[in-house]
């Protein structure tokens, strides 16, 4: 009588274990985000953009960080979540040829506009100013897309789609930090919402089609070709770490929300060649979120009415090209 009672215990036990390993296992095979009704979390962006101009290094250069507080509003019966997203901080620095300013929200974000005055410094102070506190509302679908911006603060409305503020001092770093395709991004990424839906394996390959963003120009198309290096175990958090690279597709259009359309358009610069980068992502399998994200991108530009940098001689040698460079990283900072 014992020993059945026994076998019967441990049969319990052992179907207990299994239906735990199910789910344990059911969780590690999602490679999307997983966003739980009253969930909170914050992430640091960090944008520079360098612009390449030969013999003039240091020419354009833009020093952007930010960190994000993000807080999950409901989800749904179908698992649509509503995300409010807002500005924890933000700093950002500028250097050209001429002049340097920086702004930092923990100083300067409540500086108003001093009508006319010619101070870059303090103009460039004023394209950041208020944004601490501000933020936006973002509905992803079940499958990690975001399908909705709304809600927007007035002043990352005022910056993410309305005239450039200054185009001589910070109007331009500003746009590109809270352009709408980043704003999107830094809820979700493409990578999720163009997931297999299969069981994540070494190797696997899979697409999406994202605007790219390049200071002072228009968003372009582009394809974006990820791939599963590997799975990695660091403390009981199963890691996916995926490279991706980034090629041109322009025969595709740009998503309504990416179109730039009258005072909006940023035609300053136009775009020579289709950027190219590649970066890496870090996701965590059983948490459902992302750890890190590191991408460099390269786009060739003309500032339309520039004549092309001078050969340095007389013989045939190609003309010194014009480089935007920029690096991005999107990091997830609660343990």
């Amino acid at each position: 009588m014992r020993r059945s009672r026994l076998i019967n215990y441990l049969g319990v036990g052992l179907l207990l274990l299994l239906s735990l390993s199910f789910y344990g296992c059911k969780e590690v095979n999602q490679l999307s985000l997983r966003p739980k009704e009253g969930a909170a979390y914050t992430q640091k962006v960090h944008l520079i953009s360098d612009l390449k101009m030969p013999p003039f290094p240091g020419a354009d250069y833009h020093n952007s960080e930010m960190v994000l507080k993000y807080e999950v509003i409901k989800v749904d019966e179908e698992g649509s979540a509503t995300i409010r997203v807002t500005i924890d901080s933000i700093k950002a620095s500028m250097k050209s040829l001429t002049v340097s300013a920086s702004f930092d929200s923990s100083q300067h974000n409540s500086e108003t506009a001093a009508g006319g005055t010619r101070d870059i410094k303090q103009r460039f102070r004023q394209c950041f100013a208020g944004l601490k506190g501000a933020g936006y509302t973002a509905v992803l679908d079940q499958k990690g897309r975001v399908v909705k911006v709304f809600d927007m603060d007035q002043r990352v409305e005022r910056i993410s789609t309305g005239p450039i503020l200054d185009e001589t001092a910070g109007g331009y770093q500003a746009a590109h930090l809270l352009s709408p395709s980043h704003l999107r991004e830094y809820v979700a990424l493409g990578m999720y919402s163009a997931w297999l839906e299969a069981k994540p394996q070494p190797d696997q390959k899979w697409i999406s089609y994202e605007p790219v963003e390049t200071p002072r120009a228009v968003p372009v198309m582009a394809q974006k070709t990820f791939k599963l290096e590997n799975i990695k175990k660091e403390k009981n958090n199963h890691l996916a770490v995926v490279s991706f690279k980034t090629s041109g597709a322009l025969d595709r259009p740009l998503p309504e929300y990416a179109r730039l359309t009258g005072n909006r358009a940023r035609g300053e610069v136009e775009i020579k060649s289709i950027p190219a980068g590649e970066g890496e992502i870090t996701f965590s399998l059983n948490r459902g979120h992302l750890v890190k994200l590191q991408e460099k991108l390269t786009a060739e530009v003309i500032f339309p009415g520039v004549e092309p940098p001078p050969t340095t001689s007389t013989t045939n040698r190609p003309q010194r090209k014009v480089y935007y460079v920029v690096d991005k990283t999107i990091e997830y900072l609660d343990k």
